[in-house]
């Protein structure tokens, strides 16, 4: 099924369905200001998955940003951070209150570690400052699925290259685990969303259908705790 049949059918069977990166470019796009100090973490290759323009253009809005991995070939090849460093996010080389937003999209679920790594967020954060995660949810069909499946058939499913699938741990990615660690670590006024995506079974149109349906179905009140992912914030 060709992309244009996929968006008929996802308007025919989940009308306001939109992929979860585009909420997550707004929620950006609403905080980041002339003099943010920025830190993208786990930032990869890029900024916005298959939205290279819009985060050029958040990049080029903020006053400083800087892009931390510990993919050196990923960050030599970063559509829009020019500063970037290799590190470990459990020891992050800045110094504390750097950063007025950290960032971490789609990086909290390959965490071995998180506590550590959500106390070096606060550390280099000003007071006052913003974090913003987004990351799977543990409860989501997709995930559920993902943890049995081997790493071939998730590439096979979300067309992605060998390079961008990492081991996934989820030690932190449900909203209660997440806010017990984020208040531990020092964090305040955490919100989260639960958020539906885009069908990842575009190739067929049955099993494409089967699925927008049961994401149909996660839109409601009553199905939001299976939503594929979440869309945090807190405040130093």
């Amino acid at each position: 099924m060709d992309y244009p049949g996929y968006l008929a059918l996802r308007k025919s069977l989940a009308p306001g369905l939109r992929y979860n990166q585009q909420h997550y470019s707004e929620v950006l796009d609403a905080t980041i200001t002339p003099a943010t100090l920025w830190l993208d973490a786990g930032c990869g290759h890029l900024v916005i998955p298959h939205y290279p323009h819009i985060g050029q253009g958040l990049v080029a809005r903020a006053r400083r940003v800087v892009g931390v991995d510990l993919d050196e070939r990923a960050l030599r090849h970063h559509e829009a951070i020019a500063k970037v460093v290799v590190t470990d996010l459990e020891a992050l080389p800045f110094k504390d209150e750097s950063f007025t937003l950290v960032t971490a999209n789609m990086v909290v679920e390959h965490l071995a570690r998180p506590a550590p790594v959500f106390s070096e967020f606060a550390r280099v954060l000003t007071r006052g400052g913003q974090l913003l995660l987004h990351t799977p949810n543990a409860w989501s069909y997709f995930v559920l699925v993902a943890r049995f499946l081997p790493d071939a058939v998730i590439r096979w499913l979300d067309e992605r290259p060998p390079e961008d699938i990492f081991p996934a741990h989820y030690r932190a990615n449900t909203p209660r685990r997440l806010t017990r660690l984020l208040g531990a670590a020092g964090f305040q006024k955490i919100t989260y969303r639960l958020l539906s995506s885009d069908a990842i079974l575009q190739r067929s149109w049955l099993l494409c259908a089967v699925e927008l349906f049961w994401i149909r179905a996660t839109m409601t009140r009553l199905g939001k705790i299976f939503r594929v992912s979440m869309l945090v914030t807190a405040s130093r």
